[in-house]
Formats: structure tokens, C-alpha cells, sequence
């Protein structure tokens, strides 16, 4: 489904046995949805869709990026190798980021795919504390990345949008709203708490 500010806006019913992402029916609906944010809101819109590492596919992040030029958060797989990497990065690359009791350390590099002809911003972060201020030790943290193209492209939104959304791209700016997208799930909560 393709959410709102916590209402629905779209969806599909597939069955259980078919991906999550399948190219024809994701670019879709979100092409169906920009189109009409577009010409309701006007050209210049600034557009930011959110996906779960469901949807990392090297052709969806050409689609988004370079035919309907749109800003976007997916979430991407770790690997073993780039885990390492990412644990490589010297402390002085590292920040930290608090909200309540809940804790987390983050950086950010460039990243692609081996066959991936383009690479994007990658956020890497891990759990320092929970939300009842428990540390945890590094083996038992929760690792999270996710991809972007916000800040990349000076042509993506207008100079104006751009000012406007300076704060929101940076890399803990990023973070921030990545991490928001689980409120998203609450509109639909419902739906499987009947069974439906």
C-alpha cells in the first residue's frame, strides 16, 4: 500500500506467494501518485517516497531518481562485507543521536551494489540504548541502513524547496525520517489485528 500521513491511499491485494515489489505494479502506483500530487500542487513540488529494503532494485531507484525525479529513503540490506566497512569507518566519521532514553550512533557513506552503475548516499546505524535507557553491547546491537538521493542532485527541487528542506537532508535529518516511517504502519494496524 502506499501511505499518507497515516491514511492509505492506494493499494494492491496480491497473494501471500508474490514479492512484496514487482517492478510494473510499484512504479505504478507511485507514477499514478505523483501525477497527481503534480498537478494538483504544481511541477515543482518536492516529492519524498519511502520504501522498506523490500523495494532496493537497482532499476526502482533509476525510476525514482532519474524518470520521475523524485527524492527517496530505502531501506537497504546489510551484508556482511559492507557491516565491516561500515565498522572500519574511523570514530571521528561517527555521531550520536538521542531521542527520550533511546540512543543511536550513525554515519554515512556512498554505496552501491557490485553491478549497480550509480552510487547513492548510505545512512548506517546502530542502537546504542533502549528506550528504557538500557545500553547494549555491541554484538546485540540493531543495525539499520538505508539509501538515498537527498542532497545529491542539485536539480531535484527547486533552490527555494531545496532551502526549505536543508535541515531534513542532513545525514541526521535523514535518519530522523527514516526512522518515522514505522508510524506509517498504524493506518493499516487494524487491518490485521481483525484479520482482514
Amino acid at each position: 500500500q502506499l501511505t499518507w500521513n497515516g491514511m492509505i491511499i492506494d493499494a494492491i491485494f496480491r497473494r501471500g506467494s508474490r514479492h512484496t515489489h514487482e517492478f510494473k505494479l510499484t512504479t505504478s502506483m507511485i507514477g499514478r501518485a505523483v501525477r497527481e500530487i503534480r498537478s494538483l500542487l504544481g511541477p515543482d513540488v518536492a516529492i519524498i517516497v519511502s520504501l522498506d529494503s523490500g523495494y532496493l532494485d537497482q532499476k526502482l531507484l533509476k525510476f525514482l531518481d532519474e524518470d520521475i525525479n523524485v527524492g527517496f529513503l530505502i531501506g537497504a540490506r546489510i551484508y556482511k562485507d559492507f557491516k565491516a566497512r561500515m565498522l572500519e569507518t574511523p570514530e571521528d566519521n561517527w555521531a550520536e543521536y538521542s531521542k527520550g532514553e533511546s540512543s543511536w550512533r550513525y554515519t554515512e557513506i556512498g554505496f552501491k551494489c557490485k553491478s549497480w552503475s550509480k552510487s547513492y548516499r548510505a545512512v548506517f546505524s546502530q542502537v546504542q540504548s533502549r528506550k528504557d535507557g538500557q545500553m547494549l553491547l555491541d554484538f546485540a546491537r540493531p543495525s539499520n541502513l538505508f539509501l538515498t538521493n537527498l542532497g545529491m542532485r542539485d536539480d531535484l527541487f527547486t533552490e527555494e524547496k531545496v532551502h526549505l528542506l536543508k535541515e531534513h537532508i542532513t545525514t541526521k535529518g535523514l535518519l530522523k525520517a527514516y526512522q518515522a516511517r514505522g508510524a506509517e504502519e498504524l493506518c493499516h494496524r487494524g487491518f490485521k489485528n481483525f484479520g482482514f
